[in-house]
């Protein structure tokens, strides 16, 4: 309301719609098995292996993904398929521990934030398994005569 100097008044009145948002995005994440096996071995411990996961609910392409594998942590984001992640991590990492933690975190369009995380455990076994090989004597005195040279002799052993 307003008065003039000459006394005239008039009152404006105005009114303005907004949305409230006060909901948080739901967001989920899970780690795929580190390999087919879900087993480190020697040989991938020697080779950068890529550790993968997927992402659902309202989580979408290029949000922020963590992935944290002992101390040594790793930033990736969300692919462009709104569904999958992919980080690359040091077999020799992954070899010295066996547990990978990884978040994601999405942020809606009020700004409103929620971070999921998971866990994922792999086995290491970076040893090879002990081999060993013996020959039985090939005759009764271990030595091939001239009669024992033109007859067919079985060879044995044990593995």
């Amino acid at each position: 309301t307003t008065r003039d100097t000459a006394g005239n008044v008039t009152t404006a009145n105005t009114s303005h719609t907004y949305g409230v948002d006060t909901v948080a995005p739901v967001a989920s994440i899970s780690v795929d098995n580190v390999t087919s096996d879900n087993v480190i071995n020697a040989t991938e411990s020697g080779q950068t292996i890529a550790v993968t996961g997927k992402v659902d609910n309202d989580v979408k392409a290029g949000d922020a993904v963590t992935v944290t594998v002992g101390t040594e942590t790793y930033q990736t984001t969300v692919n462009t398929d709104g569904k999958s992640w992919s980080v690359n991590v040091p077999g020799s990492v992954l070899a010295a521990n066996g547990d990978i933690s990884a978040s994601v975190t999405t942020r809606d369009t009020a700004g409103n934030v929620t971070t999921a995380n998971t866990s994922h455990t792999y086995g290491v076994d970076t040893v090879a398994p002990t081999a060993s090989i013996t020959i039985d004597n090939v005759t009764s005195d271990n030595i091939i005569n001239a009669t024992e040279s033109g007859q067919t002799i079985a060879v044995t052993g044990q593995v």
